[in-house]
Formats: C-alpha cells, structure tokens, sequence
C-alpha cells in the first residue's frame, strides 16, 4: 500500500500531525479517497508515517458503507529485499495477518501480464 499512494485517481492530503502518547512516536498523517476509482469509491483511509524513520507504522480504514470508527491496523516487522521495504506483521487487536517469503523480481517475463 505504501507504494500505491500516488496510483491514478488517489487522493492524497495531509491531515496533520499526530502524536503516539504509548510510544511517544511523531506521525503525519495522510488521508487518503478516490475519484472514481475501484469498485468502492467511496472507501477511506488515513496513513500514518512516523517522522523519525519515515516507515507506515499503522493506518485506519473506513470502507464504503461503514459506520465511524476506522478500523486501525499496526505495519510492523519491515524488511528490506533488494532496497524495498516491506511490513510482514498487520496487527488489529488480538488478528495478526503475516506477509512471509517475500520475494522481489528485476523485471517481470513479457507474459506474466497478459490475459489468460
């Protein structure tokens, strides 16, 4: 998601500052919405980038159709494959998804992007 920030049709502004009182860590937040793009359009997201290491360290949600609050999700375990980070721990409450064997590529085959 970090790298899909300026795709076509993102909104993105900043929304402030924020501090973490837990961890006393100093975020900008970003929110994100879209014009007219995907199937939920009116999905929406706020990013938090922590100031000293410039890493998404968490982000809320509020889908299309939900009700507030956003839902918060923590970015942890970052990695780096071959000069890209990526978090391999989401957390939400007692829900962690994990991102394992992460793999990168140099270039992609001619067919890997065509329809089957």
């Amino acid at each position: 998601m970090p790298y899909k920030l300026r795709d076509p049709g993102v909104t993105l502004k900043y929304d402030g500052e924020v501090k973490d009182s837990t961890t006393a860590a100093v975020y900008d937040r970003l929110a994100l919405s879209f014009e007219n793009v995907g199937m939920t359009p009116g999905d929406r997201y706020w990013v938090y980038v922590n100031r000293a290491n410039h890493r998404v360290e968490k982000w809320e949600h509020l889908l299309q159709g939900m009700p507030p609050p956003p839902v918060p999700w923590t970015w942890e375990g970052w990695e780096e494959h071959d000069g890209l980070w990526f978090p391999t721990a989401h957390k939400n409450g007692n829900r962690t998804l994990y991102t394992r064997a992460v793999e990168t590529a140099a270039e992609a085959k001619p067919k890997e992007f065509t329809a089957p």
